[in-house]
């Protein structure tokens, strides 16, 4: 099931029925392997031991791989062994293992437990384990056997993650969450500000600057290593040009046929689908009370549409998926792999305007109508044959290429020398310039392999092919001018640069802190902009994770200037992107739209509550952990 159901997730789109599989933990736990206490554990079929409960090696290798596909789908071919040992897969899966059985025995003391009833219909509940709404046990088996998990194991890790779920809703019931707490969380997301500014640019100082030849020299003594010539190369290549084998290689018609049928995805457009949708949107820790109430709404609005309302009037109306609500619902045209499965699986079974019953996802309930289908369509093969064919004739030279290339290795190692292979073999033997690990010659672009075979050769000796755009070049160093310091003659300009820009950055610095000190003895922003020349600039309105006109995201100033009154002048502000310098002065303090706040209020709610749950939940799992006995399989996490 892991593979079917794990998808990319985007818009109100989740990777959501992945948690079927996978119990999502709050967060894990640095633990450090080897000490703080744990000792080892030997026997070979277990993993851990936690007070009195083991968890098997099985039960280990079995989580261990459904995080390492977890990971694989999230980075795909960026994903690796180096990439597994740096997230601290093994670990992770560890402390996840540990924390579980702890909060089991934490849910065990405290009387929580699932019944066969409950476990029932949380399975039953899950749209992947259904067809038309209605729970499928010939899927549900197929499912799970296809991804080599029993029901046994499954049903017991329903149960499981289900007692969990009710210590968390536990905890979530002790919670509370002040009027305050939610006006202040309300106001720290939503509160704006208006203000204008100036801007010190030290780019309008270059020009009162003077820079004496003793200023020039001082700032290179300072700052020789700024100026270094990194190391250069000089090489020569043999490059055999698989281009030119393309015209005697000879493609079967079989073998186009044979690749057209073996790569059908490349010929096929895929299935399409347009909808629209209605979303009535539920909090991750919804009560089964609001989860009928959200269910309710759905049915209602659906019966709207049915007796002939415009869903798009609705869906601007009722809809929480705010973006698609200000069209009309519309999520334009999708393939598979694309939603969430519920979502997707509806919408992929429907007809062009047919309207589907209220489906869940971890969003909430939605109402779906499709508005349009592209089916999916192959291209004949008479259309692709050429393209196809020229493909083939690309790659079975490039393979001669390569076996061509490996021959001439071999014949250099032998002792014969490029010059004399280049005229054996009709080749063209190339010289290149001077040029650096980075690379620098127009007629390689960024060839890399070529410039880091080029820096890992001894003299006179010759590299492996190396595989370039045009075929495979064998490489010898012919000459290596070494890393050096020019004299300061030879960079006097750039040095110059450098430090008229040093200096003008000084005076635009001193010009601000001037100017702030007029602005805080209650010299007017206006009179203080004409005494240096700037122009005052509105910023427009804008919250702590806002932007500023002309300037961009204020998120790291945010703290600052919502702490300043109106009429007072903010700290002098610096940008290390463009090194400017800013001066702002608030001028009104926006009120929070009161109407918006009530109607926001119980998703902030579920918000602050969700987070105290999950502080609460780590403070005892914490605790949990240096009061238990812990014994760890060591070997399984080096």
């Amino acid at each position: 099931m892991l593979d079917l159901i794990r998808k990319n997730a985007s818009s109100f789109v989740v990777k959501g029925l992945l948690l079927i599989i996978i119990f999502a933990f709050v967060g894990t736990i640095g633990l450090i392997w080897g000490g703080g206490g744990y000792s080892g554990l030997t026997k070979k079929n277990s993993a851990v031991r936690i007070n009195s409960r083991t968890i098997s090696l099985a039960t280990y290798n079995q989580a261990l791989e459904n995080k390492i596909n977890f990971y694989r789908r999230i980075y795909r071919e960026g994903f690796s062994n180096k990439l597994m040992e740096s997230l601290k897969l093994k670990e992770m899966v560890m402390n996840e293992l540990i924390e579980k059985a702890l909060l089991l025995e934490w849910a065990d003391k405290l009387g929580f437990k699932i019944s066969d009833d409950e476990l029932r219909k949380r399975i039953y509940s899950y749209p992947v384990f259904q067809q038309e709404g209605i729970f499928n046990p010939k899927l549900y088996r197929q499912l799970l056997s296809a991804n080599r998990i029993t029901a046994a194991v499954f049903e017991q890790e329903q149960r499981e993650t289900g007692i969990i779920g009710k210590l968390q809703f536990y905890i979530a019931d002790q919670v509370k969450v002040s009027d305050e707490e939610l006006r202040q969380e309300y106001r720290q997301a939503n509160e704006k500000i208006n203000a204008q500014y100036l801007v010190f640019d030290p780019i309008n100082y270059t020009a009162q600057v003077k820079v004496t030849d003793n200023q020039i020299s001082s700032y290179f003594d300072g700052h020789k290593e700024d100026y270094r010539v990194a190391e250069q190369r000089r090489v020569e290549y043999l490059l055999v040009d698989s281009k030119s084998l393309e015209d005697k290689v000879k493609v079967e018609a079989a073998d186009i046929e044979d690749y057209y049928y073996d790569h059908d995805d490349e010929y096929t457009a895929t299935k399409k689908v347009r909808a629209s949708h209605i979303l009535i949107k539920l909090p991750p820790n919804a009560t089964p009370e609001m989860d009928k109430a959200a269910r309710k709404k759905a049915e209602e609005i659906r019966r709207q549409l049915e007796k002939g309302a415009d869903f798009a009037k609705l869906a601007t109306k009722f809809s929480d998926d705010k973006a698609s609500a200000a069209k009309g619902g519309d999520l334009g045209y999708f393939t598979r792999g694309k939603l969430v499965p519920p979502f997707e699986q509806a919408a992929f079974s429907m007809e062009k305007g047919q309207l589907s019953q209220p489906v869940k996802t971890d969003y909430g309930y939605h109402i779906i109508k499709v508005t349009d289908i592209k089916p999916s369509d192959k291209k004949p093969l008479a259309e692709v044959r050429s393209q196809i064919e020229a493909r083939l004739k690309r790659e079975q030279a490039s393979v001669r290429a390569q076996e061509k290339a490996d021959t001439l290795y071999s014949d250099a190692l032998a002792g014969k020398d490029l010059q004399q292979l280049a005229q054996t073999y009709s080749l063209k033997l190339k010289r290149t310039g001077f040029f650096s690990i980075d690379g620098g010659l127009p007629e390689l672009g960024k060839a890399y392999q070529f410039y880091t075979a080029a820096f890992g050769l001894d003299p006179e000796a010759v590299s492996p092919p190396v595989k370039l755009t045009e075929g495979y070049a064998l490489l010898k160093l012919l000459e290596v001018k070494p890393s050096y310091i020019p004299p300061l003659e030879e960079v006097r300009e750039k040095v110059k640069q450098a430090v008229i820009e040093q200096q003008a950055q000084r005076l635009a610095h001193k010009q601000a802190e001037a100017a702030r000190s007029k602005l805080r003895s209650n010299i007017p922003l206006k009179e203080v902009a004409k005494t240096y020349g700037l122009p005052v600039l509105d910023s427009g309105a804008f919250s702590r994770q806002g932007f500023i006109k002309g300037i961009g995201s204020v998120k790291d100033w945010a703290p600052k200037l919502f702490a300043i009154k109106p009429g007072q002048v903010s700290p002098l502000l610096e940008r290390e992107a463009d090194n400017k310098y800013y001066l702002i002065v608030i001028n009104e303090a926006l009120p929070i739209d009161e109407n918006k706040f009530q109607q926001d209020k119980k998703e902030i709610f579920f918000k602050l509550q969700r987070q105290k749950t999950e502080v609460i939940l780590r403070d005892w799992i914490n605790r949990l952990i240096n009061q238990a006995d812990i014994k760890v399989n060591q070997s399984l996490i080096r």
